[in-house]
């Protein structure tokens, strides 16, 4: 398992359009650009007197420069790449995470950058860590056979092994559940164009017909794939080695079955810090939530 190497680009700009296209040439994407500047200032309330207008402009033009000088200070996202990739291949795998963990504080995430990070979890030890970010990397681009190489390669060396898969859930892998969704609007709206061309348009009838039954194709196909995305939002990985499986979130007896780290779990509801889970086997219980972390974003359920 490589650290995908950044490639020398000139602007960041230029590297988030390609970084997804090849991961292994170019560093991670998402360096979203935050608006500068000091936080506004909030009225205290006192009454403003018009003499101190001048030490006022000071002040602000005081905060200005140590803003802009800060600014110049800051590192660049892709010097802390560079970095990150080199302390990889060093062998000092803390030090990678660190790097590569502050890029997705400052960058956002990626998948190229959380193939890295999954990398760099794995070579330190941390399991549950690694197979988290190579499921966050695998969501965001699901095409890529590196990701999910290495991520059966991780669970196969932790003791879990897939289950197998319908076909439905093996179709959805194709895309994301952005493009999913953008190819279930648009057959929508190319199906109510076409009935609306048939309604209007006598004499296009039969050309239409090829067409509407290929919307409706593609209709069924998306919405399949949409409904088993969504289910895979609850998903969540074990962090910590034998994590309890509680009965009640305040269970005091001692819990019996545990968790290794790197389980995959399905988040049914929350109840204080313990979420309600399902493991892979189909066992219920309940877990700190510390001890645990989403794949992805929140969303409501209930534990059935």
């Amino acid at each position: 398992m490589e650290a995908r190497s950044s490639g020398n680009v000139e602007e960041i700009g230029e590297m988030m359009k390609h970084c997804l296209k090849n991961c292994r040439a170019t560093g991670p994407v998402a360096f979203h650009e935050t608006a500068g500047g000091p936080p506004a200032l909030q009225n205290s309330g006192e009454k403003y007197v018009s003499a101190t207008a001048p030490t006022q402009y000071l002040w602000a033009l005081f905060l200005s420069i140590i803003v802009s000088t800060t600014s110049l200070f800051a590192a660049n996202p892709e010097d802390v790449f560079n970095q990150a990739n080199t302390a990889f291949v060093s062998g000092k795998y803390a030090d990678a995470i660190r790097d590569y963990e502050s890029l997705t504080t400052q960058s956002g995430y990626s998948a190229a950058l959380l193939y890295n990070l999954g990398n760099a979890y794995y070579r330190n030890g941390q399991i549950g860590h690694a197979i988290l970010n190579y499921e966050r990397a695998f969501w965001l681009d699901p095409n890529d056979a590196d990701i999910r190489a290495n991520l059966q390669f991780v669970r196969r060396a932790a003791g879990f092994f897939e289950a197998d898969r319908s076909w439905w859930q093996t179709l959805s892998d194709f895309l994301r559940l952005d493009s999913w969704t953008w190819l279930f609007v648009i057959s929508l709206a190319l199906l109510c164009a076409a009935f609306i061309l048939r309604m209007t348009k006598p004499t296009m009838r039969a050309g239409l017909r090829s067409l509407i039954w290929a919307c409706l194709l593609l209709l069924g196909v998306s919405a399949t794939s949409i409904v088993t995305r969504m289910s895979e939002l609850n998903r969540a990985v074990v962090l910590v080695s034998e994590t309890p499986l509680r009965i009640a979130p305040l269970d005091p007896l001692p819990a019996s079955p545990t968790l290794p780290a790197g389980a995959i779990l399905e988040i049914q509801k929350q109840q204080g810090l313990f979420f309600c889970v399902r493991t892979e086997d189909g066992r219920s219980g309940w877990v700190l939530m510390k001890q645990v972390e989403r794949v992805v974003s929140p969303i409501s359920a209930t534990c059935q």
